[in-house]
């Protein structure tokens, strides 16, 4: 029902813009495509079903200086030949043309209703407006899509939004000024506004190697946890715990969808700092001496020098050096205590704690369940922070 109204109300915005254009501007209308249409093939993968691309800049200039019509039906003109070429069929083809021009439309309202200017756009007193039809663009575009995910991967629309909201607004913010630009070189000059073209492809080059650069980051950590699985088959069964009971207080806690991710990246690599650990001491049979003790408490700040090179883990890799300090300061290396500890880390100390007495170690038989939460509730506000522990209480009651 929702793809239907959807393209209902977008193929009649389509077509009544198609039927607005003059013939003296079709050439306008043509000249758009041929630039719009290059971007719009390579789109930029925002999350793993969310794609965006240049076009935002290039649909709310139309929109500013042609009106929403003409925006519209260059932009449905784009949508088809790209998505006819990408081969995605007529029913994604229909969808993507009908939530553009329900955008085009709307933000076109926006901005025509909240300008000030007698001309298409005077600075300062049409800048609200601008921002405002960006938003609106912003809003409107993002709904229509994330709905449609939501629906079809039966997700909640709320943690799609949450989960991308960041990205896109990044995206957007970056290139609005952009299209702000393109405005303004219109008015003072219309054929000088191609010389916009240049700046955005070097913005869609950077923003790509962004997003390049947070994925390459995640298959190294997903590499690194698996040298950790490697060296130590207890440590590998022991991090992926640690790294869904993070998750799941995280969750429980109510943090954002890319702390969540962060924390749970971390627990798969809070041991890391062992591979520097002599298999000796790893895996001997009983407990370690004060000398062998020394040893071990060095891993963090090993794990730490190695995450720590990795731009896009600078937060990841504190997470981790501090997975062994307390909430009262004794822990180490550097005995923080309270809120001096990430909040990650203090996640982590509770889920690592946990774990490794209900798990058999070469020296100790496991602990119950009910033995460890005994153990975690009698240390908290020492060893554990209090509200993450009523947390993760609230987390087991849930399995």
């Amino acid at each position: 029902m929702y793809l239907l109204i959807v393209n209902i109300v977008g193929l009649i915005l389509c077509f009544t813009a198609i039927g607005e254009i003059q013939g003296n501007i079709v050439y306008i209308v043509v000249l758009w495509v041929i630039i719009a249409t290059p971007f719009e093939i390579r789109p930029i993968q925002i999350s793993e079903d969310l794609q965006s691309t240049l076009s935002f800049a290039i649909h709310l200039a139309l929109s500013v200086i042609y009106g929403q019509w003409v925006a519209i039906v260059v932009a449905a003109a784009v949508t088809a030949v790209t998505d006819l070429y990408g081969k995605k069929g007529l029913i994604k083809l229909c969808f993507n043309v009908s939530q553009f021009s329900i955008t085009l439309y709307l933000t076109g309202t926006v901005f025509s209703h909240l300008k000030q200017s007698s001309s298409f756009i005077n600075l300062p007193e049409d800048l609200i407006a601008f921002i405002c039809a960006s938003a609106t663009y912003i809003l409107i575009n993002n709904m229509l899509v994330e709905m449609i995910i939501a629906l079809t991967q039966r997700k909640s629309i709320l943690s799609l939004i949450k989960r991308d909201i960041r990205m896109t607004v990044l995206y957007y913010t970056a290139l609005a000024p952009m299209s702000m630009l393109m405005v303004l070189l219109y008015k003072e000059q219309p054929l000088t506004m191609i010389l916009i073209i240049p700046p955005l492809a070097l913005a869609d080059t950077s923003f790509r190697h962004y997003i390049s650069l947070k994925n390459e980051t995640r298959k190294t950590l997903e590499i690194l946890a698996d040298i950790v699985d490697r060296k130590d088959q207890y440590t590998a069964e022991h991090s992926k715990r640690v790294a869904r009971y993070s998750n799941a207080i995280a969750v429980e806690m109510g943090l954002a969808d890319e702390e969540k991710e962060l924390i749970e990246l971390a627990g798969m690599v809070h041991d890391l700092g062992k591979i520097s650990i002599s298999d000796d001491i790893l895996r001997k049979k009983g407990p370690l001496s004060d000398d062998q003790m020394e040893v071990m408490k060095t891993h963090p700040d090993a794990a730490y020098k190695i995450l720590n090179t990795l731009k896009m883990y600078k937060t990841g890799a504190l997470i981790v050096r501090a997975h062994h300090e307390r909430y009262d300061g004794q822990g180490y290396p550097q005995g923080l205590k309270n809120s001096e500890i990430h909040i990650g880390a203090r996640i982590m100390a509770v889920a690592d704690a946990y774990d490794a007495m209900t798990s058999d170690r070469p020296y100790r038989k496991a602990m119950s369940s009910n033995e460890a939460i005994g153990e975690i509730k009698r240390n908290s506000g020492s060893q554990f922070d209090p509200k993450v522990v009523d947390a993760f209480i609230k987390v087991l009651k849930k399995e």
